[in-house]
């Protein structure tokens, strides 16, 4: 579409048009300085290049839903909306000018064709709150069109959503989307008239735009289907794919619940450590610590050592843990005289003691574990006084005593890697009234060593031996009941294979047998009569 204004135009008697930003199908967008207020705004303008009366309409009621929707938020990541108005039979928003470029715009740019892990991390927390922000509303209002390409960062490392031409408020009760939008590649499965659009669907175009950031693999090349980040770019963290993978499951209940259980997991995931402490990322992930109540004078690690549960101090360790984590609590935190002060500027609000949490650790991780290893438990003791039920949110989890009453109670945890599905890492929740503490553990899939596969491979090449061959599925069978059951299905179908190829074998080598004795006892005739010539 041509842009309708030109440079030197002025709309209303007051906006002249400096530069045009930007034009498509539904519209342009100009710079235009205000001669009343003296500073320069983003001037929105509607295409009117409609043919049928009813597209026409649907994208003026588009257009007005943006200003509605965006007149009534505040946000540093929104665009303030200014006014509206028609004038010479278009529409017009006029709203804050945001100057930067675009998510899209840097990916194109990069020498790598994707953004570096620090980069995406600031802007996965400045989105992760505005959508937080926007999921709050009353009703909730889903954006719907997430994707780089509306995702602008300024030059001081803002981000700022624009287009808002296809939000919408939630509506509870509606089934099913009567329109189907949204970009290809990060447009949820929903949002195809499958299901109602709910906050779900920015967490899928959220998880969609964050693994093209990571990964440079445009979505919509290989729709509804995303590989894990880090064996796409093995220098990324291994943990973020579960992060990143759950936002783009298909169906909506299997995703993260909302934006803040994704942000939590992301801070699991992906230690500040990694990025620079003046980033948007280290802020966010020091304030988290501190609403949480983890506060503690040393390095964070909120993993345990699962192999060391096994210890007889353990349980000591456990208690010292928690005695040290309050008594860190009640300090008020120092700031640093360094560059890094930024990060810690949020202590200044901790000055009384904070409310005791009755988990000492926000985070309790298992490690990885095999099915065959059977259930798995660590001990923790609850600080302060507790008195209710302790409740889990999968039915892997479970809690000994599962009612808790008085002071420092301790409390047995378990996980049961027989109950879930298979191999993958799993979270979930332990909740004591308000407070929680996030469980997880690693299913890990047992495999075949080298030296097992050639073991197999050369009994697999021994069965082909007439008679002897038979030998091979007896070891392959000896070998499923000393390895351990997850692996026995694999051995058990080499089993099945080394025993038909024996049977084959010996068979094959007997009919040659029997053909070799008919061959002889016919030529031997022959043979007799030329000897007695």
């Amino acid at each position: 579409m041509a842009a309708n204004l030109q440079v030197g135009d002025v709309l209303a008697q007051r906006y002249t048009i400096e530069a045009i930003l930007g034009r498509g199908g539904m519209g342009a967008v100009y710079k235009a300085s205000d001669s009343d207020s003296k500073r320069c705004w983003a001037i929105k303008e509607m295409n009117d290049g409609f043919d049928d009366s009813e597209e026409r309409q649907e994208a003026l009621d588009s257009f007005k839903t943006e200003f509605e929707i965006l007149c009534d938020l505040e946000h540093p990541s929104l665009p303030r909306m200014y006014q509206s108005f028609e004038e010479n039979g278009r529409q017009y928003i006029v709203m804050d000018l945001v100057e930067g470029k675009t998510v899209e715009e840097l990916i194109r740019s990069s020498p790598q064709g994707r953004l570096p892990l620090g980069q995406v991390l600031d802007i996965a927390v400045q989105l992760a709150d505005v959508l937080d922000y926007l999921h709050k509303h009353n009703p909730p209002i889903i954006f719907r069109d997430l994707k780089p390409g509306n995702i602008m960062v300024t030059s001081a490392g803002t981000v700022k959503l624009i287009d808002f031409g296809i939000a919408r408020f939630f509506t509870k009760g509606k089934n099913v989307d009567t329109r189907v939008l949204g970009t290809p590649g990060y447009a949820a499965p929903e949002q195809y008239g499958r299901g109602q659009s709910d906050p779900r669907t920015d967490i899928y175009a959220l998880g969609a735009s964050l693994h093209h950031c990571l990964t440079g693999k445009n979505p919509e090349d290989k729709m509804f289907s995303f590989q894990a980040p880090s064996e796409l770019v093995p220098s990324l963290p291994k943990e973020l794919d579960e992060v990143i993978l759950k936002c783009c499951r298909l169906k909506p209940e299997e995703r993260w619940n909302s934006v803040k259980d994704f942000e939590q997991a992301l801070f699991k995931a992906v230690p500040a450590s990694l990025v620079s402490p003046d980033s948007a990322y280290a802020k966010a992930f020091a304030i988290n610590l501190f609403r949480t109540g983890s506060i503690t004078s040393e390095p964070i690690s909120s993993k345990f050592d699962s192999s060391k549960t096994s210890s007889p101090n353990f349980e000591k360790k456990s208690s010292e843990l928690v005695v040290r984590t309050t008594t860190s609590a009640t300090k008020q935190v120092p700031t640093p005289a360094t560059p890094q002060a930024k990060v810690s500027s949020v202590t200044k609000v901790i000055e009384e003691k904070l409310p005791t949490d009755p988990f000492a650790s926000s985070y309790l991780d298992f490690g990885s574990h095999y099915i065959s290893e059977g259930a798995q438990k660590t001990k923790i003791w609850l600080q302060g006084e507790v008195d209710g039920h302790l409740e889990v949110s999968e039915d892997w989890l479970s809690c000994k005593p599962e009612y808790v009453k008085g002071s420092n109670v301790a409390v047995e945890i378990f996980v049961d890697p027989s109950k879930v599905g298979r191999p993958g890492q799993y979270s979930a929740q332990v909740r004591l009234g308000k407070a929680s503490m996030l469980v997880s553990f690693t299913l890990s899939e047992k495999k075949l060593g080298c030296l097992d596969w050639a073991t197999i491979l050369c009994l697999t090449l021994l069965a082909c031996v007439p008679y002897l061959g038979f030998v091979a599925p007896i070891i392959l069978l000896v070998m499923c009941f000393l390895y351990e059951k997850e692996l026995r299905p694999r051995i058990l179908t080499f089993f099945v294979i080394s025993l038909v190829i024996s049977a084959v074998s010996m068979y094959s080598f007997e009919l040659l047998c029997q053909f070799i004795s008919w061959l002889w006892q016919e030529i031997e005739p022959t043979l007799s009569n030329s000897n007695n010539f």
